[in-house]
């Protein structure tokens, strides 16, 4: 018998911070016909993944409509928080029913030919669904990027990326060296060195800032007294768009307020970036570290810093730049990710375009979420914020907003 297709109003792909607030706006704005697909086994499933140690760096990270269920986890939360607060969210709003785990979307199409508004065609492991509306969700991080080295084939060690670390345990009395220096390898470096690495050495290549997560917390918490961050602040600052007048001159008083909080790491071969905190976050797409002790381990010479860039691997090694080698039992690679989304988006040569300084092609859009070229598609959470990943919520819960409201129309 031919397969039963499917029809949603909307469908989101993806369950996290974006994809979660959106399923809930629609629901509160009267939108029944729709379903979050996620591959993983539950909400927030890519958080589950992740190294033990990580907490986010930014505080009071929540979901739009909470009712106040944030108040019951710290300002910076855990790994463990993260995936807690996802279940108590959808509880909340009870959202269970809409969604469907397990699924891989494989194919996202539009049928310009269709006869009716259900021009969406999503294809997924569990069958065929067409919609009105689509809603990306997938998150600029869904895919690890993994560069491929010379010689690479030739190292007796263990090679892994960041998405595949868990803990340093594995790593005891051994050499191991951390290619990149954002927050992942930051921690990652700390980690090896309290389960006991014998020698842990950090690559970096082009300058960073660094500033202590305890001191910004602190900052946090007093500009929250007077009404510069938190929930109400990200409700104010939320609307004012990435590349206007206003954006930049707010980014400018984040370089001026973080200003002071910023570590000087050029003693210890690390470069300070020309540009401010925020410009770096906000504009050049370089994120600050957000340090919760790998400085001080600098310091003192456990953590040891190689600049430059891996030129080839060696059996027992690597070889860098400057034409030195090392030997190391393990190399992890903190590479960053990409959002991946040619994987599974029909036509993504012209849905997808530059935004330097973004790796790779980007989604083309108003800069609210919406694409420039199906008006009917959303990429949420892909466009920049003042507040940077505390937005992620507040962009679902906008397009979720938008789209209940042109469905009643």
């Amino acid at each position: 018998m031919p397969e039963k297709v499917q029809r949603r109003d909307v469908l989101v792909i993806g369950a996290g911070f974006c994809g979660t607030a959106l399923a809930a706006a629609l629901k509160h704005y009267g939108v029944e016909s729709f379903s979050v697909l996620e591959k993983g086994d539950g909400v927030g499933a890519f958080w589950q993944k992740t190294y033990d140690r990580l907490r986010l760096h930014s505080p009071w990270h929540r979901l739009p409509h909470d009712g106040d269920i944030d108040a019951a986890y710290p300002a910076f939360k855990t790994r463990d928080d993260v995936v807690q607060y996802f279940r108590d969210y959808v509880a909340l709003h009870a959202l269970e029913a809409w969604f469907q785990f397990g699924e891989t979307v494989t194919s996202v199409k539009y049928l310009t030919a269709a006869p009716t508004q259900y021009r969406w065609q999503v294809t997924s492991t569990a069958g065929t669904c067409l919609s009105k509306y689509v809603a990306l969700c997938t998150s600029t991080c869904r895919v690890p990027f993994v560069p491929v080295f010379p010689d690479q084939d030739a190292y007796q060690g263990t090679l892994l990326h960041s998405a595949t670390f868990q803990n340093g345990k594995p790593f005891q009395n051994q050499k191991v060296l951390v290619v990149g220096s954002g927050n992942s390898a930051s921690d990652i470096a700390l980690d090896l060195v309290e389960h006991g690495a014998s020698k842990v050495a950090l690559l970096v290549n082009g300058p960073r800032h660094f500033a202590r997560l305890r001191t910004q917390g602190w900052l946090m918490q007093c500009l929250k007294l007077f009404g510069q961050v938190g929930p109400e602040a990200l409700e104010r600052v939320q609307p004012i768009t990435f590349g206007t007048p206003q954006f930049v001159k707010e980014v400018k008083r984040i370089d001026a307020a973080m200003g002071w909080l910023i570590l000087d790491m050029r003693p210890y071969g690390i470069p300070r970036p020309e540009s401010g905190f925020g410009t770096e976050l906000l504009l050049n797409w370089r994120v600050p570290v957000s340090d919760m002790g790998t400085v001080d381990h600098i310091k003192k010479g456990d953590i040891r810093i190689i600049t430059g860039r891996v030129e080839r691997f060696t059996e027992q090694g690597v070889c860098f730049s400057d034409k030195t080698e090392q030997a190391f039992d393990a190399v992890v690679l903190a590479t960053g990710f990409r959002h991946g989304l040619e994987e599974f988006l029909d036509d993504h040569a012209s849905l997808l375009g530059p935004r330097p300084p973004a790796p790779g092609a980007y989604p083309i859009t108003d800069l609210r979420s919406r694409s420039t070229v199906w008006p009917s598609l959303f990429f949420v959470g892909f466009d920049i914020t003042l507040m940077g990943g505390l937005s992620w919520g507040n962009w679902g819960w906008e397009v979720g907003q938008k789209v209940a409201e042109e469905l009643r129309s």
